[in-house]
């Protein structure tokens, strides 16, 4: 597989593209270790490293609104954290009678098995968490039927999530930038 790689990417593309375009560099992924992965011969076996190159950062198990939460690296090319839509733009896309967490087609557009219940620690990490279910725990309310099949909770939710969002996208980027 690697070797199918270098061919295609540093021994195939490599010389079209800088046969197209001189004037700029070539990378071969990204992220990369930009110099050091030409070094290495086109493949890069820790190709996030932060000394080197660019990164792509995410994580679903951290405080985001938290700098330290963030690696320096010498660029990072690629972040984000997930928010959901507000009802307007989803019920353009599914059933009204899916606007709910639990529905089957909120949580296919999920990123990864688990992303649902990653999405309510990050957020409620920061929030109250609904008094209606009795839970402790954001992980819970997964238990709570009133949180995942209520349309009036994901409205909320949807809206916490964004803040959320904004709140960790302002944070990253000011880490960046420092």
């Amino acid at each position: 597989m690697i070797a199918d790689y270098k061919k295609l990417y540093y021994d195939t593309l490599k010389p079209l593209v800088n046969s197209l375009d001189a004037s700029r560099p070539y990378l071969l992924s990204s992220p990369s270790n930009g110099v050091e992965t030409e070094k290495q011969g086109g493949y890069s076996e820790n190709p996030g490293d932060t000394a080197y190159g660019d990164i792509h950062f995410y994580t679903d198990f951290d405080n985001l609104w938290k700098d330290s939460t963030y690696k320096t690296p010498r660029c990072a090319t690629e972040y984000g954290i997930q928010s959901y839509p507000l009802r307007d733009t989803m019920t353009a896309w599914i059933n009204q009678s899916e606007w709910t967490y639990g529905s089957k087609s909120m949580n296919l557009r999920q990123h990864h098995t688990g992303g649902a219940i990653n999405n309510l620690v990050l957020v409620y990490q920061h929030f109250e968490l609904p008094i209606a279910c009795g839970v402790t725990k954001s992980s819970e309310l997964l238990t709570c039927e009133q949180f995942t099949n209520s349309a009036v909770y994901m409205d909320d939710f949807s809206l916490l999530s964004q803040v959320h969002q904004a709140v960790a996208m302002q944070v990253e980027s000011e880490h960046y930038r420092r």
